[in-house]
């Protein structure tokens, strides 16, 4: 397992209520993204960049006994997390000022942890989290990940 990563389990062998959570973004994200580039993998959601074809953005669900975590991941609670890319082509727009302007409350909740992770089996492939928080607007959520995936 690489520096900082996170092996999903199945979708199914988490909470129920996480997972709707995630389905509602990821259902809301792939109406302003398109079906070819949001994809719903085993262990989470994915969303690949427009002009790049790498992947953007992701959704997972966390569970400390679901999974396997590296004995480096971060200390993160329960819950959905959005991932954005800061690595590559991707990545670069992605931070952009283009981009960051229009999201700066997503962006600042990701620098405060300044941790990147990577999910399993993409090593390669890192990312900036924050959680999606009780009583927060999925369709805002979706409109962020719809943004860093048209970079």
């Amino acid at each position: 397992m690489a520096e900082r990563s996170y092996k999903t389990d199945k979708l199914r062998e988490y909470s129920a209520s996480f997972c709707q959570v995630a389905e509602q973004i990821f259902r809301f994200a792939s109406q302003q993204v398109g079906t070819q580039r949001a994809i719903q993998c085993e262990g989470s959601y994915s969303f690949i960049a427009t002009t790049t074809h790498e992947r953007a953005a992701k959704l997972l669900i966390y569970e400390p006994h679901i999974g396997h975590a590296s004995a480096d991941w971060p200390l993160m609670n329960p819950g959905v997390y959005v991932l954005i890319r800061v690595n590559r082509e991707a990545g670069e727009r992605i931070w952009s000022d283009s981009v960051r302007l229009r999201f700066e409350r997503f962006y600042e909740r990701m620098r405060p942890n300044n941790e990147d992770v990577a999910v399993a089996p993409n090593y390669e492939e890192r990312f900036m989290f924050f959680p999606v928080m009780a009583g927060e607007s999925l369709d805002d959520i979706a409109h962020f990940i719809a943004a860093v995936s048209t970079v």
